[in-house]
């Protein structure tokens, strides 16, 4: 089957239809074929698909893949789908691919722009570097005159753009990447967390992931170490399977819950506290709901502030790059004309 969905907002749109329509009472079967009747093409194959898969047994998040649903999504739904409310789970499902996707088109007209003036300014500085600078270079070299040094400094540093450069450190990165693949998972996240920016949103990211998959599971009244034995066999995301995996070993070993995140360093510092007050309530589930929900405000806060100040940046640093190009062209033609 060819493409079903263009992008994020269009599998969150069907996500959201889905919802109002369980949320008007028709079971989910019925919601599908409805689906089906209103939508063309692929996507009302899709949902015969899904409706067929049902009626063999199967599980709706087991058919997202196949529309190009993230890994996080199809978790986080399979967990509402069979423990918590899927009515719910599917809008919030939904909330989180628009903003998502919100952020991403954010992003892609934010750098737009910047990356055309990147594409030029490449374009002038290698006319400079090739035409312009070896020109001025030998001709005060034959008067026996010292380049201004901004020249100098741009010469040198143009130098470092050369094939042999590039190659060498293009090699080096590939070098890196290949040595970051080969580490185990734990492994790639402690030395995430050692990078001072990256480590705020690999925490926040993994708290995330803990928080709301088991929130559903304890809301619908399993037990904390039967919850992580769920997550441990079905849920989609690596970290949460061997997650769940250690802490309930050591749940076993009567480490208290608390204790056990305070020792991993993958979460938030906040989450203990959280999870004192959940237990102190007999509440842990809403908790950490809560938490979720906060956690995904604060995130795209975030996005917001930092994509506010991202073009600015960029057209600052573009400006100050042209600047310094002009003024290494410029500043030996005047001593030229001083000496004269």
């Amino acid at each position: 089957m060819k493409k079903i969905f263009r992008s994020d907002q269009e599998r969150s749109e069907w996500l959201l239809q889905l919802a109002a329509l369980l949320k008007e009472g028709f079971p989910l079967s019925e919601a599908l074929v409805l689906l089906k009747t209103y939508q063309r093409g692929n996507k009302g194959q899709w949902c015969e698909i899904i409706y067929q898969s049902l009626l063999n047994g199967d599980d709706l998040s087991a058919q997202l893949e196949f529309a190009g649903f993230s890994k996080d999504i199809i978790s986080y739904l399979y967990f509402h789908e069979k423990y918590g409310d899927l009515k719910y789970g599917l809008e919030t499902a939904a909330i989180l691919m628009e903003k998502k996707y919100e952020s991403m088109e954010k992003v892609r007209k934010i750098l737009f722009y910047p990356f055309i003036l990147f594409l030029c300014l490449i374009v002038m500085a290698t006319i400079i570097s090739r035409g312009v600078l070896p020109q001025i270079q030998t001709f005060f070299q034959s008067m026996n005159q010292d380049l201004p040094w901004v020249t100098r400094f741009v010469i040198s540093l143009l130098s470092l753009f050369e094939a042999p450069i590039l190659l060498g450190f293009t090699l080096l990165l590939l070098l890196f990447l290949l040595w970051l693949r080969k580490l185990s998972l734990y492994d790639r996240l402690k030395f995430l967390l050692k990078l001072p920016l990256i480590k705020l949103f690999t925490r926040s990211l993994m708290t995330y992931y803990l928080t709301s998959h088991l929130s559903p599971l304890l809301k619908n009244g399993f037990s904390l170490y039967k919850a992580l034995k769920v997550m441990e066999e079905h849920s989609k995301i690596n970290f949460l399977q061997q997650e769940a995996q250690v802490i309930s070993f050591q749940l076993m070993e009567g480490t208290p819950f608390t204790e056990i995140i305070r020792e991993r360093k993958f979460y938030e510092p906040q989450l203990v506290a959280t999870i004192g007050l959940g237990e102190a309530k007999g509440a842990l589930g809403d908790e950490l709901e809560r938490y979720t929900n906060f956690l995904q405000r604060q995130y795209y806060e975030g996005v917001q502030n930092f994509m506010a100040l991202l073009q600015p940046i960029l057209y600052t640093v573009i400006g100050v790059i042209v600047m310094i190009l002009f003024l290494s062209m410029m500043l030996p033609i005047f001593n030229i004309v001083d000496g004269w």
